[in-house]
C-alpha cells in the first residue's frame, strides 16, 4: 500500500493517478511475483482491483496481460491461466515465447521504428 501511496499520491482519485502512467487504448503488462508461491506471491486481489480500474479507463480485458517466468509460478500463486480474458489475460512467458535477439528501447529522443 505504501508503493501505491508513493506512486499515486496520498489525496488523488485512484482512477485520476493512474492517468499519469496509463492512456485509453494502450496494452498494459502486469508483472506478477509468483516464485515463492500463495503465501508470499502478488495477490490476486491486487490484480483483480486494478484490472477493474484499468477497464474503467477503457483498457479492457484483452489489453491487459498479467504475466510471470512460468505459467505454473502463476498457477501456483493462485491465478487462474486465461489467454482470452474478459478481465485481463494471464499466461507464463514459457508460453509466450520470448525474442532470440533482445530490443532496447531508450528514452525517446527521435522517432524510433522499433520503439
Amino acid at each position: 500500500m505504501l508503493g501505491a501511496v508513493l506512486l499515486l499520491g496520498r489525496h488523488t482519485r485512484r482512477r485520476g493517478a493512474l492517468r499519469r502512467y496509463f492512456k485509453t487504448g494502450q496494452t498494459v503488462g502486469l508483472k506478477i511475483n509468483g516464485l515463492a508461491g500463495r503465501n508470499a506471491a502478488t495477490h490476486v486481489e491486487l490484480v483483480d482491483e486494478l484490472s477493474a480500474l484499468l477497464r474503467q479507463m477503457d483498457i479492457g480485458g484483452p489489453q491487459q496481460v498479467v504475466f510471470d517466468r512460468c505459467a505454473s509460478d502463476l498457477t501456483a500463486s493462485g491465478f487462474a491461466l486465461n489467454e482470452r480474458g474478459e478481465s485481463y489475460r494471464c499466461t507464463g512467458n514459457d508460453a509466450l515465447g520470448y525474442e532470440e535477439e533482445a530490443t532496447v528501447c531508450r528514452p525517446r529522443l527521435r522517432a524510433s521504428p522499433e520503439c
